[in-house]
């Protein structure tokens, strides 16, 4: 069926019609700036009523998404208010919010907190317990590898027992690594894990989780402090653990929160 285009004395009413399988994915409106070198604007709203806004959106997903000219994803607007931004750019650099640089900065997607913010006194694990760290994914992407940072390599760990994984929002296991005991018992500094298999999610939250065993696990680099849970649940815990007398990773985790350190974590 053919749209509808309406012009009345009220405005301009558009509305596309699905196509036949009930879908559409076609815009109501499109409005295109062909001319590169001048300053006008692709479309523009100017309203002159002090009680009606220049610019109403309803939506029953997204209200806005904005894009660069590739198609890159910067920042989405749900329709329940919350603005997920990617990356801002401030005075004196990239930033997530004034002066420290941005994931993006280092290759990276998202992290639960600046690397710089990390202590050189670092986190000793518990065997066999699973940590997980909550990380906000601003947009929708695609997570290939999961980034823990290692202070000291670990001693005499147990093949087949020592993995990373990432699991959803809803903590349902997406995928897990390849067994890094030998990685873990040879290397420090930030290791970066392939996923078995890249994990495509929304913007929303993910967990990075850990799970050692062995003698010695290594030692994680973590924040300084010990409120990193403050205002929370153990279910909505940034830093928690979640499951003890593991070997590997479990298809779901219920999380405990978790107050004596907050561990970095990053995914790309």
């Amino acid at each position: 069926m053919p749209g509808q285009v309406d012009v009345t004395e009220r405005g301009i009413y558009v509305r596309v019609n699905p196509d036949p399988d009930g879908v559409s994915n076609r815009h109501a409106v499109t409005a295109v700036q062909a001319v590169t070198d001048g300053s006008g604007s692709a479309l523009y709203a100017e309203g002159h009523s002090t009680i009606g806004p220049a610019v109403k959106v309803r939506g029953a997903g997204r209200l806005a998404q904005f894009e660069k000219a590739d198609g890159t994803v910067v920042a989405t607007l749900s329709n329940t208010g919350v603005l997920d931004v990617a990356e801002v750019t401030v005075a004196g650099g990239s930033a997530a919010g004034g002066g420290f640089f941005a994931p993006s900065d280092h290759g990276l997607i998202a992290w639960n907190f600046t690397p710089y913010a990390a202590t050189s006194s670092a986190l000793a694990p518990t065997g066999g317990t699973i940590y997980a760290m909550k990380i906000k994914v601003p947009v929708a992407t695609t997570i290939t590898n999961v980034i823990i940072g290692i202070n000291v390599q670990g001693s005499t760990l147990t093949t087949g027992q020592n993995f990373a994984a990432l699991y959803s929002g809803a903590k349902a296991l997406l995928s897990a690594t390849a067994d890094q005991t030998s990685t873990w018992g040879s290397t420090t500094g930030p290791i970066t894990m392939a996923l078995s298999t890249p994990q495509p999610v929304p913007a929303g939250y993910v967990y990075v989780a850990f799970l050692s065993n062995g003698t010695t696990p290594p030692t994680l680099n973590r924040g300084a402090g010990n409120i990193n849970n403050v205002g929370l649940s153990s279910a909505t815990a940034l830093y928690a653990t979640a499951g003890t007398s593991q070997t590997s990773m479990p298809s779901t985790i219920t999380t405990t929160a978790y107050t004596s350190a907050s561990i970095w974590a990053a995914v790309s």
